[in-house]
Protein backbone atom coordinates (compact mmCIF):
# COMPACT_ATOMS: atom_id res chain seq x y z
CA UNK A 1 0.00 0.00 0.00
CA UNK A 2 1.68 3.34 -0.76
CA UNK A 3 0.53 6.06 1.05
CA UNK A 4 1.65 9.28 2.48
CA UNK A 5 2.73 10.35 5.96
CA UNK A 6 2.30 14.25 6.82
CA UNK A 7 2.95 16.10 10.01
CA UNK A 8 0.91 19.09 11.01
CA UNK A 9 -1.70 18.03 8.61
CA UNK A 10 -4.17 19.99 10.33
CA UNK A 11 -3.51 23.53 9.14
CA UNK A 12 -1.30 25.37 7.37
CA UNK A 13 1.57 24.26 5.26
CA UNK A 14 0.91 21.00 5.96
CA UNK A 15 -2.77 21.08 5.49
CA UNK A 16 -2.01 22.47 1.84
CA UNK A 17 0.52 19.95 1.48
CA UNK A 18 -2.58 16.76 2.09
CA UNK A 19 -4.87 18.93 -0.44
CA UNK A 20 -2.45 18.85 -3.62
CA UNK A 21 -1.23 15.59 -2.73
CA UNK A 22 -5.12 14.77 -2.75
CA UNK A 23 -4.95 11.77 -6.03
CA UNK A 24 -6.43 8.57 -5.29
CA UNK A 25 -5.00 7.37 -8.22
CA UNK A 26 -1.57 7.29 -6.85
CA UNK A 27 -1.76 7.19 -3.44
CA UNK A 28 -3.61 4.79 -1.58
CA UNK A 29 -3.74 6.51 2.30
CA UNK A 30 -2.52 9.72 3.75
CA UNK A 31 -1.54 9.34 7.00
CA UNK A 32 -2.29 12.66 8.70
CA UNK A 33 -0.61 13.47 12.01
CA UNK A 34 -1.36 16.54 14.10
CA UNK A 35 -2.79 17.03 18.00
CA UNK A 36 -5.87 19.20 16.82
CA UNK A 37 -8.18 16.27 16.47
CA UNK A 38 -11.32 18.92 15.14
CA UNK A 39 -8.80 20.46 12.22
CA UNK A 40 -7.86 16.81 11.10
CA UNK A 41 -11.40 15.78 10.92
CA UNK A 42 -12.31 18.47 8.84
CA UNK A 43 -9.63 18.16 6.56
CA UNK A 44 -9.97 14.06 6.41
CA UNK A 45 -13.64 14.42 5.36
CA UNK A 46 -12.86 16.98 2.11
CA UNK A 47 -10.10 14.31 0.60
CA UNK A 48 -10.53 11.46 -1.74
CA UNK A 49 -7.90 9.63 -1.22
CA UNK A 50 -8.61 7.38 1.94
CA UNK A 51 -6.76 8.27 5.30
CA UNK A 52 -6.45 8.12 8.80
CA UNK A 53 -5.76 10.68 11.36
CA UNK A 54 -3.30 10.33 14.27
CA UNK A 55 -4.18 12.28 16.63
CA UNK A 56 -0.81 12.78 18.84
CA UNK A 57 1.65 15.33 20.24
CA UNK A 58 4.71 14.32 18.43
CA UNK A 59 6.77 16.44 21.54
CA UNK A 60 5.48 12.96 23.62
CA UNK A 61 8.18 10.16 23.47
CA UNK A 62 4.97 8.20 24.22
CA UNK A 63 2.83 9.20 20.96
CA UNK A 64 6.28 8.67 18.94
CA UNK A 65 5.88 5.44 20.07
CA UNK A 66 2.09 4.81 19.16
CA UNK A 67 3.19 5.93 15.65
CA UNK A 68 6.12 4.00 15.29
CA UNK A 69 3.61 0.84 16.33
CA UNK A 70 1.00 1.58 13.98
CA UNK A 71 3.70 1.46 10.87
CA UNK A 72 5.40 -1.76 11.89
CA UNK A 73 1.54 -3.10 12.18
CA UNK A 74 0.83 -1.83 8.41
CA UNK A 75 4.08 -1.57 7.04
CA UNK A 76 3.02 0.91 4.13
CA UNK A 77 5.58 1.64 1.59
CA UNK A 78 5.91 5.51 1.81
CA UNK A 79 6.37 7.43 -1.10
CA UNK A 80 6.35 11.04 0.92
CA UNK A 81 7.03 11.95 4.04
CA UNK A 82 6.26 15.28 5.06
CA UNK A 83 7.24 16.65 8.70
CA UNK A 84 5.52 20.42 8.62
CA UNK A 85 5.20 19.99 12.19
CA UNK A 86 6.39 23.07 13.96
CA UNK A 87 5.79 26.34 15.32
CA UNK A 88 7.56 29.52 16.69
CA UNK A 89 7.38 32.48 19.23
CA UNK A 90 8.96 35.94 18.61
CA UNK A 91 10.13 38.73 21.44
CA UNK A 92 13.56 38.90 22.88
CA UNK A 93 14.75 35.56 24.72
CA UNK A 94 13.97 37.28 28.68
CA UNK A 95 10.63 37.69 28.00
CA UNK A 96 9.51 33.99 26.76
CA UNK A 97 9.04 31.41 28.74
CA UNK A 98 11.87 28.22 29.24
CA UNK A 99 9.77 25.66 28.49
CA UNK A 100 7.57 27.03 25.92
CA UNK A 101 10.93 27.35 24.12
CA UNK A 102 12.06 23.64 24.78
CA UNK A 103 9.31 22.77 23.59
CA UNK A 104 9.81 24.69 20.48
CA UNK A 105 12.93 22.43 20.60
CA UNK A 106 11.08 19.29 20.77
CA UNK A 107 8.66 20.21 17.86
CA UNK A 108 11.00 21.62 15.32
CA UNK A 109 14.10 19.09 15.95
CA UNK A 110 13.56 16.09 17.71
CA UNK A 111 9.72 15.17 16.65
CA UNK A 112 11.04 15.62 13.07
CA UNK A 113 13.97 14.19 13.59
CA UNK A 114 12.43 10.75 15.15
CA UNK A 115 9.86 10.96 12.39
CA UNK A 116 12.51 10.47 10.29
CA UNK A 117 14.22 8.00 11.66
CA UNK A 118 11.01 6.03 12.12
CA UNK A 119 9.92 5.92 8.15
CA UNK A 120 13.54 5.29 6.87
CA UNK A 121 12.15 1.33 7.17
CA UNK A 122 9.16 2.11 4.92
CA UNK A 123 10.79 4.09 1.66
CA UNK A 124 11.53 2.64 -1.37
CA UNK A 125 13.46 3.73 -4.26
CA UNK A 126 11.87 7.33 -5.72
CA UNK A 127 10.57 8.16 -1.85
CA UNK A 128 10.97 11.56 -1.03
CA UNK A 129 11.42 13.27 2.43
CA UNK A 130 10.10 16.94 2.68
CA UNK A 131 11.50 18.73 6.10
CA UNK A 132 9.98 22.59 6.52
CA UNK A 133 12.96 24.37 7.56
CA UNK A 134 12.60 28.60 6.98
CA UNK A 135 14.23 31.46 5.50
CA UNK A 136 14.96 32.21 9.37
CA UNK A 137 18.03 29.19 8.97
CA UNK A 138 20.19 31.58 6.92
CA UNK A 139 21.36 33.65 10.21
CA UNK A 140 20.62 33.85 13.91
CA UNK A 141 17.68 36.33 14.77
CA UNK A 142 17.97 38.43 18.07
CA UNK A 143 13.97 38.44 18.19
CA UNK A 144 13.57 34.49 16.72
CA UNK A 145 16.63 33.07 18.49
CA UNK A 146 15.38 29.78 19.42
CA UNK A 147 13.42 29.76 16.06
CA UNK A 148 15.80 30.44 13.79
CA UNK A 149 18.05 27.94 15.40
CA UNK A 150 16.47 25.15 15.24
CA UNK A 151 15.26 25.54 11.81
CA UNK A 152 18.96 25.57 11.02
CA UNK A 153 18.98 22.02 12.19
CA UNK A 154 16.46 20.97 10.11
CA UNK A 155 18.41 22.40 7.34
CA UNK A 156 21.91 20.43 7.61
CA UNK A 157 20.13 17.58 8.84
CA UNK A 158 18.11 17.69 5.72
CA UNK A 159 20.98 17.83 3.29
CA UNK A 160 23.43 15.57 5.32
CA UNK A 161 20.15 12.93 4.91
CA UNK A 162 20.08 13.77 1.11
CA UNK A 163 23.67 13.00 0.39
CA UNK A 164 23.68 9.91 2.33
CA UNK A 165 20.41 8.38 1.44
CA UNK A 166 20.81 8.89 -2.61
CA UNK A 167 22.35 5.54 -2.67
CA UNK A 168 18.82 3.93 -1.81
CA UNK A 169 17.04 6.42 -4.59
CA UNK A 170 15.43 8.46 -1.58
CA UNK A 171 15.87 12.70 -1.85
CA UNK A 172 15.49 14.96 1.02
CA UNK A 173 14.28 18.45 0.31
CA UNK A 174 14.68 21.04 3.20
CA UNK A 175 11.84 24.05 2.32
CA UNK A 176 12.68 27.79 3.10
CA UNK A 177 10.10 29.62 2.89
CA UNK A 178 10.04 33.11 4.21
CA UNK A 179 6.19 34.45 5.57
CA UNK A 180 3.52 32.80 4.90
CA UNK A 181 -0.45 33.44 5.34
CA UNK A 182 -0.81 30.79 8.01
CA UNK A 183 -1.86 30.74 11.83
CA UNK A 184 1.69 30.74 12.35
CA UNK A 185 2.05 34.08 13.36
CA UNK A 186 -1.03 33.83 15.94
CA UNK A 187 1.12 31.71 17.86
CA UNK A 188 4.72 33.30 17.25
CA UNK A 189 3.07 36.41 18.52
CA UNK A 190 1.06 35.75 21.40
CA UNK A 191 -0.31 38.62 22.94
CA UNK A 192 1.65 41.64 20.65
CA UNK A 193 -1.24 42.53 18.38
CA UNK A 194 0.64 45.56 17.13
CA UNK A 195 3.39 42.34 16.00
CA UNK A 196 0.99 40.81 14.10
CA UNK A 197 -0.28 44.02 12.61
CA UNK A 198 3.03 44.42 11.24
CA UNK A 199 3.82 41.25 9.96
CA UNK A 200 0.27 41.01 8.17
CA UNK A 201 1.06 44.09 6.19
CA UNK A 202 4.05 43.12 4.70
CA UNK A 203 4.48 40.63 1.63
CA UNK A 204 3.14 37.60 3.06
CA UNK A 205 3.13 34.44 0.70
CA UNK A 206 0.46 32.29 -0.40
CA UNK A 207 0.44 28.80 1.30
CA UNK A 208 -0.60 26.67 -1.96
CA UNK A 209 1.97 28.55 -3.63
CA UNK A 210 4.77 27.65 -1.29
CA UNK A 211 3.55 24.28 -1.56
CA UNK A 212 4.12 24.21 -5.03
CA UNK A 213 7.41 25.38 -5.48
CA UNK A 214 8.54 22.83 -3.13
CA UNK A 215 6.51 19.80 -5.09
CA UNK A 216 8.72 20.98 -8.13
CA UNK A 217 11.89 21.56 -6.74
CA UNK A 218 11.39 18.15 -4.99
CA UNK A 219 10.78 16.30 -8.31
CA UNK A 220 13.70 18.03 -9.45
CA UNK A 221 16.06 16.56 -6.81
CA UNK A 222 16.82 19.83 -5.03
CA UNK A 223 18.46 19.58 -1.48
CA UNK A 224 17.01 22.99 -0.59
CA UNK A 225 13.86 25.08 -2.00
CA UNK A 226 13.82 28.28 -1.80
CA UNK A 227 10.25 29.19 -2.19
CA UNK A 228 10.84 33.06 -3.46
CA UNK A 229 13.32 35.04 -5.40
CA UNK A 230 13.65 36.98 -2.06
CA UNK A 231 14.65 34.02 -0.06
CA UNK A 232 17.01 32.72 -2.85
CA UNK A 233 18.37 36.41 -2.29
CA UNK A 234 18.59 36.08 1.43
CA UNK A 235 20.70 33.04 1.35
CA UNK A 236 23.28 34.45 -1.26
CA UNK A 237 23.32 37.82 1.04
CA UNK A 238 23.98 35.89 4.62
CA UNK A 239 26.68 34.04 2.61
CA UNK A 240 28.56 36.91 1.24
CA UNK A 241 28.16 39.39 4.24
CA UNK A 242 29.59 39.40 7.20
CA UNK A 243 26.98 38.41 10.06
CA UNK A 244 28.59 40.47 12.52
CA UNK A 245 27.31 43.38 10.43
CA UNK A 246 23.98 41.95 9.25
CA UNK A 247 23.12 41.19 13.00
CA UNK A 248 23.98 44.62 13.90
CA UNK A 249 21.54 46.08 11.50
CA UNK A 250 18.87 43.35 12.35
CA UNK A 251 19.50 44.47 16.54
CA UNK A 252 19.27 48.13 15.75
CA UNK A 253 16.18 47.51 13.40
CA UNK A 254 14.94 45.38 16.66
CA UNK A 255 15.56 47.54 19.00
CA UNK A 256 14.00 50.94 17.14
CA UNK A 257 10.62 49.11 17.04
CA UNK A 258 9.88 47.21 19.89
CA UNK A 259 12.86 48.88 22.68
CA UNK A 260 15.58 47.24 24.73
CA UNK A 261 15.05 43.57 25.94
CA UNK A 262 13.48 43.32 29.19
CA UNK A 263 16.22 42.29 31.39
CA UNK A 264 14.68 42.76 35.07
CA UNK A 265 13.10 38.88 34.42
CA UNK A 266 17.31 37.85 34.61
Amino acid sequence: MKSIVITGAASGIGRAFAVTLDDPMETDELWLIDCDREGLQEIGEKLKTPSRQFVIDLAKPEDLKSMEEALKREKPVITYLINCAGYGLIDWLENLETAAQLRMIDVNCRALTAMSFIVLPYLDKGSKIIQMSSGAAFMPQPRFAVYAASKVYVLYLSRAMNVQLKNRGITVTAVCPGPVRTAFYETACGNDTRMRKQIEKGNLMNVNRVVSKALKDVKRGKAVSYTSKSMCFAAILTKLMPWKLLLYFIMKESIRQYGYPDNSRI
